[in-house]
């Protein structure tokens, strides 16, 4: 749906801070950034800041940032003996990485990051304190005895509410209670998220414990990664007589990675997780049922022959009970039906990105071992905050259904159904592909994409027998999200 401000907006004010939710959601939620950047000293060049390969959502357009090492600016970058700044790296508008020296002040005491120019988005920042020598920018190495760095992985936290004046759009208390739940929810108000799989698993070292990948999280802007891991089950706690079977909450408490047992059932059957510690991560569940033998945390291998293990990537859901239209009397800010229509859309945009989200890039393209289907590469999605791992494969057309005429062109949306099979939906053809748009994504389905098809008048495009690189065949490859509209 399309809003204009005559229609729901009582001034430019309301609108902005509106239009600021909406770009949030469109970035998955206010976490545009997937996976780390994991700042640190450069590898190839210590006088470099070096950031791993990452996910970023801007706008709904998936990419995948490639690793890298970034120089500093000689001159600008630089900084006297005895004096400290702190650096903003950030993603211009065209997702290469820059750095932005900060004011430098005595010792780097109270020095702060300065903000992020227009069109970017903040992956972290780097500090340094020089003592004993100038820091040149362009020579001095990070790793030098006269230099202290201390690197963090930070983007901005997306929306603070005092940034908007009540004078201007507060026409009633419960519109300004409604706007800071959307905010609230929208930058996560303290709460740690999980933005990349864990992929829990029987243990390769020890069999006896739970393994884990290398994950991150994001809490109130800063991005953390945990490194991969074996977490141990604890004797007589953990325990399991023989024929039962018991769910155990894995969880993040701080650092650390955690587990708690839920109420054992004959045969586990009916066993459900436990709920998760107040402040904490759950970042998966295992399901242990036993037949022969007991089960000894920390003990017991999880592939015994007395042991059947099931191991599941799901996190707690977002709580966006607190956001819910009924909740507001609308005699209180129900200014038009439009505008009710707007917040109770933008309840269903927030409900969806929080808890279902596409964790690392499809990258769609032409097939590899059949150039007539879509590919895209192994990518993970989360979805009712379960974690799922969707393999790399490649997509048919439909016969008939999308073909095109001669000198005609489409998008098509690629998306994952309900049971995260991918699928191929055909929007209306137009003249030379000219102002064609991708069809909206059906029910309960998840868009990971999109694909043009434009062919010349030499030949029609038949979706079973061309193949994609065909000389009369144009095709160009997106990987984006569905998006909220913003009010114009």
């Amino acid at each position: 749906m399309s809003y204009t401000s005559k229609d729901v907006m009582h001034n430019a004010n309301l609108k902005q801070v509106i239009n600021d939710i909406i770009a949030q959601v469109n970035n998955q939620g206010g976490i545009a950034i997937v996976g780390s950047p994991a700042l640190a000293i450069g590898s190839s060049s210590k006088a470099k800041v070096l950031n791993g390969a990452f996910t970023v959502v801007r706008d709904g357009v998936i990419s995948t940032v490639d690793a890298a090492e970034t120089a500093f600016t000689a001159t600008t970058d630089d900084l006297v003996d005895g004096a400290g700044a702190v650096y903003l790296v950030y993603l211009d508008s065209t997702n290469a990485i820059k750095i932005l020296k900060g004011t430098a002040t005595t010792g780097g005491t109270g020095a702060v990051c300065p903000s992020v120019p227009a069109g970017g988005l903040k992956i972290g920042e780097v500090k340094v304190v020089t003592n004993g020598a100038a820091f040149d920018a362009t020579t001095t190495l990070l790793s030098a005895a006269t230099v202290t760095d201390t690197y963090t992985t930070k983007t901005d936290v997306p929306i603070d509410f005092s940034d908007y004046s009540d004078k201007y759009w507060l026409h009633h208390k419960n519109l300004k209670d409604l706007l800071e739940d959307l905010v609230d929810i929208v930058q996560n108000d303290g709460e740690a998220r999980l933005i990349s799989n864990p992929n829990l698993a029987i243990g390769t070292s020890d069999t006896k414990k739970i393994k884990h990948d290398a994950f991150s999280i994001v809490k109130d802007g800063v991005i953390t990664t945990i490194a991969t891991g074996e977490v141990a089950f604890t004797a007589t706690t953990h325990d399991l007589v023989d024929g039962k079977g018991a769910v155990y909450n894995v969880y993040l408490d701080g650092s650390t990675v955690k587990i708690l047992k839920g109420t054992a059932t004959d045969g586990g059957t009916g066993a459900v997780c436990p709920a998760t510690p107040a402040g904490k991560l759950k970042l998966g569940e295992v399901k242990l049922v036993t037949s022969g033998a007991a089960f000894t945390g920390n003990t017991t291998a999880l592939n015994a022959a007395t042991v059947t293990d099931t191991y599941s990537n799901v996190t707690d859901v977002a709580d966006i009970s607190d956001f819910t239209i009924s909740n507001y009397g609308l005699e209180d800010y129900k200014y038009s039906k439009n505008f009710y229509d707007l917040l109770d859309d933008l309840e269903e945009d927030i409900n969806r990105v929080n808890n279902d989200k596409v964790l690392t890039n499809p990258t769609l393209a032409i097939g590899s071992s059949n150039k007539k289907k879509v590919k895209n590469s192994a990518f993970n999605v989360m979805r009712d905050g379960v974690i799922s791992v969707i393999s790399s494969t490649e997509t048919a057309f439909t016969e008939t259904t999308d073909d095109l005429a001669k000198s005609t062109g489409a998008v098509y949306n690629v998306y994952l159904d309900a049971t995260n099979t991918i699928k191929i939906l055909k929007g209306t053809a137009t003249a030379g592909g000219v102002g064609a748009v991708c069809p909206a994504t059906p029910s309960g389905g998840m868009k990971i994409g999109e694909v043009k098809i434009v062919v010349n008048a030499d030949a029609i495009f038949n979706a079973t027998t061309d193949d994609l690189d065909a000389a009369h065949i144009t095709d160009t490859y997106s990987n984006k999200i569905d998006v909220f509209e913003e009010i114009v």
